[in-house]
């Protein structure tokens, strides 16, 4: 039996598509697939993987770049509501600013934040299971996957940008 399917360029093309929010139709055609073959490729089990991956490291960017700029307005925001709550004219304005500032303190917040940790099961069904059977047995001793070309746990992995797909992209049509 082979190894594990890899992403080809052409492969990451597609997936970037799609997560832009074109249809599996139309980003098969922009990177030059038959609607057929983008059918095809996107209902693979490995493709399907690879396109959850990178949706979840575009929520994760997204995620980071609104924490960042809530963090940049954080001081303003906190001035605004101070000058607002010693000077503005209406006193239902005054309390409500107040209310806002003493909300945001964590030693008088109505809510406050928790942290927790969780445990992500996987399981695989039977084909998954006899393929990975058929890997161990193909490689006894040695790892499915070069823990070392994996990133770090706590490592972000960027996704490429479709500039770089499509730098990399070497016309290769597999």
């Amino acid at each position: 039996m082979s190894a594990a399917p890899t992403i080809t360029p052409r492969y990451e093309l597609l997936a970037l598509r799609i997560v832009q929010g074109m249809t599996i139709a139309d980003a098969g055609a922009a990177v030059g697939y038959a609607p057929n073959s983008a059918y095809t490729i996107a209902a693979s089990p490995h493709f399907k993987a690879y396109l959850d991956e990178l949706r979840r490291q575009v929520r994760e960017s997204c995620v980071v770049d609104v924490a960042q700029k809530i963090a940049m307005e954080a001081s303003p925001s906190v001035d605004r509501l101070v000058h607002l709550r010693d000077f503005a004219e209406d006193q239902s304005v005054q309390r409500g600013c107040a209310n806002d500032l003493l909300d945001r303190n964590p030693a008088t917040a109505k809510i406050s934040r928790s942290e927790t940790k969780s445990q992500v099961n996987i399981s695989f069904g039977a084909e998954a299971v006899r393929y990975l059977d058929a890997v161990i047995a193909e490689r006894p001793g040695q790892a499915i996957v070069d823990a070392e070309a994996l990133p770090a746990a706590d490592e972000y992995v960027r996704p490429r940008t479709l500039d770089e797909l499509v730098e990399a992209y070497d016309g290769d049509d597999r």
